[in-house]
């Protein structure tokens, strides 16, 4: 039950990697995209944790994880001593506030990755075309939000969303790690304005510790998410099933190679 309940905590983490995938819109971005995630994953770990230390300091487990398991925070508001009646409506504002910004985030940094995808030949190219005044992937950002609502009609349970979230966002960050570790190795020279301490040096290579860790940490929970939740597991194999032949389809009906990478400026092509 730890180890299933760690898998769905993971969920707290939603919209961090927005961050990253709005670098290309912030001004130094090597110096301060490591900062802001850093800072939001202090801000993410102290707000929980202070969290559940306020949640069992004024209720029992049992009733926390009975009572009030589909809506933990209201409980809390209810059993603050005194002020238990009037924070009721301020929870509920910030509850909503808070999930109309994490939706927002995730529509963002879909929309943004789908861009960046685009340029690469990895998805049609309509997903890069930008906005004639705003300059945003307004194609991107409109079919996502679609994507993102017909998800929630089909889902219809919280559980089978979050399953779905745990699968791809662990084997997402499982290979961001990976994919650092890599480059440390392939290009040791190249130019890093941000970078971690404890750093191990193998073969003339600096390989950053945190990354080893965070590699085997949610490389673990993404098996533990396959192992263990029926729902994250089928629906997301279908999901990177599906988007693997879109990407060779589109690959091939364009005629490039598939396992290569073509950049945007040399090669004029057809519309999807």
């Amino acid at each position: 039950n730890l180890i299933y309940g760690i898998s769905i905590a993971m969920v707290a983490y939603t919209g961090i990697e927005a961050v990253s995938q709005l670098s290309g819109e912030t001004i130094d971005p090597g110096r301060k995209v490591p900062r802001a995630m850093l800072m939001t994953l202090g801000t993410v770990l102290v707000m929980y944790m202070g969290i559940s230390v306020i949640a069992l300091s004024v209720m029992t487990p049992q009733e926390l994880g009975g009572q009030w398991v589909n809506d933990p925070i209201a409980g809390i508001a209810a059993h603050m001593p005194g002020i238990g009646p009037y924070l009721a409506p301020w929870i509920t504002i910030l509850g909503a506030t808070i999930l109309t910004i994490a939706a927002n985030d995730g529509v963002i940094g879909a929309s943004r990755l789908a861009y960046s995808m685009a340029n690469n030949y990895q998805l049609p190219t309509f997903f890069n075309r930008l906005h004639p005044t705003f300059k945003t992937p307004y194609l991107a950002l409109g079919s996502f939000t679609v994507v993102s609502i017909l998800v929630i009609l089909i889902a219809r349970d919280l559980k089978v969303l979050a399953d779905l979230y745990n699968f791809g966002a662990m084997l997402a960050f499982s290979m961001a790690h990976l994919s650092l570790i890599g480059l440390r190795i392939k290009e040791p020279e190249l130019n890093r304005p941000f970078r971690l301490l404890f750093n191990l040096k193998l073969a003339g290579r600096k390989i950053p510790l945190t990354a080893i860790l965070g590699f085997c940490a949610t490389f673990t929970v993404w098996l533990i998410v396959v192992f263990t939740h029926v729902h994250g597991r089928n629906l997301g194999f279908i999901w990177m099933g599906l988007g693997a032949f879109l990407y060779v389809w589109y690959r091939k009906q364009a005629h490039l190679p598939v396992m290569e990478t073509v950049e945007i400026e040399k090669v004029e092509m057809p519309e999807y």
